[in-house]
């Protein structure tokens, strides 16, 4: 993420990130992991299984005001047995085979396996960094996508390593140019919904659906409708419209969902600096309670190095800034 915002700054000076001023920078399936959480924890009719699956968030100070939040990493086996369903089969498929059959490489990016977008924005008064996974984009959404920039030249000693682990630091990460920047406006979700085999089209789970579309700001979304194993429609809806935007605001359990999101977030944001004398921590989510424990050596390393930690120090201006905002 931190290499991918420093090359875009040098391309695009107005899209810089002033690290300072950030207060959470975390993953979109972070965010709907947590909310996927609420929505369980706060419903009365949730059943939960006797084997629960585990749902962990790693947190790591920065020594600013941000933290740095992700998924904790779980054992393969219980990734395993998260991806497939009760009938005994993968539950990805019918995504994957949707994406193949409705996209196509985009131009210099044949070689591309995922792709990912980093975008910044105020939540409930929290400025977060947020990294996502992008399905696809809408060509005559693009407009004429912007040329890109040269790069600025990768570490000396930076090589293109075909597999983890990753440098110790960011700028030791090698970069290979290739497509187009290409607007928010015409990034596009793709999902699948499975049909009745009699009653009308499927009803799209917007609790499951809408929060990852919101935290990523992906303003399109294709869903592929099946019947069995055959795709019999497809069906192109604009979520950023006005119109939709205010069926969202008329849901009101998601609502409580986002406004105890941004408690959480600011909660963990002054717990950070102080449990474990600041050293990183984990945060497991339970049927009814949050729990934290010491991060596990394991996962040590994916922490942030010094010298990426360092572009979060507090600067004068964040400083006024914070002290403008305390004292209005």
């Amino acid at each position: 993420m931190f290499r991918a915002a420093d090359v875009t700054a040098h391309a695009h000076p107005e899209w810089a990130v002033d690290w300072s001023t950030v207060d959470v920078v975390t993953d979109s399936n972070a965010l709907v992991g947590l909310m996927n959480w609420f929505r369980l924890a706060g419903s009365p009719k949730t059943v939960w299984p006797p084997n629960q699956l585990k749902l962990g968030f790693d947190i790591q100070p920065t020594g600013g005001r941000a933290i740095v939040l992700k998924r904790a990493i779980l054992d393969p086996e219980v990734i395993r047995e998260r991806e497939t369903s009760r009938f005994g089969h993968d539950v990805r498929r019918y995504g994957i085979h949707f994406e193949s059959v409705a996209t196509a490489p985009a131009p210099g990016c044949e070689r591309g396996l995922d792709h990912f977008r980093v975008i910044q924005y105020d939540l409930g008064g929290l400025r977060l960094v947020v990294c996502s996974e992008i399905d696809a984009y809408m060509p005559s959404e693009a407009d004429g996508p912007l040329p890109a920039s040269p790069l600025p030249p990768a570490h000396p000693t930076a090589r293109l390593r075909p597999r983890l682990p990753l440098p110790s630091r960011s700028a030791d990460i090698a970069v290979v140019p290739a497509g187009t920047v290409l607007p928010q406006s015409a990034l596009m979700e793709l999902k699948t919904e499975g049909m009745p085999t009699d009653g009308p089209p499927p009803w799209i789970h917007w609790n499951r659906t809408y929060p990852g579309l919101f935290f990523s700001q992906t303003p399109l979304l294709l869903t592929g409708g099946r019947l069995k194993d055959t795709f019999m429609f497809v069906h192109r809806r604009r979520v950023d419209s006005a119109e939709f935007r205010r069926t969202v605001a008329s849901w009101k359990h998601m609502q409580r969902g986002f406004y105890r999101l941004v408690a959480l977030l600011r909660r963990l944001q002054k717990i950070a600096p102080v449990f474990g004398a600041g050293e990183p921590f984990t945060v497991w989510a339970r049927r009814d309670r949050l729990e934290l424990e010491d991060l596990d050596r394991q996962a040590e390393h994916s922490l942030l190095g010094p010298e990426d930690l360092a572009r979060f120090a507090p600067t004068e201006s964040a400083d006024a800034c914070l002290l403008g905002i305390m004292c209005g």
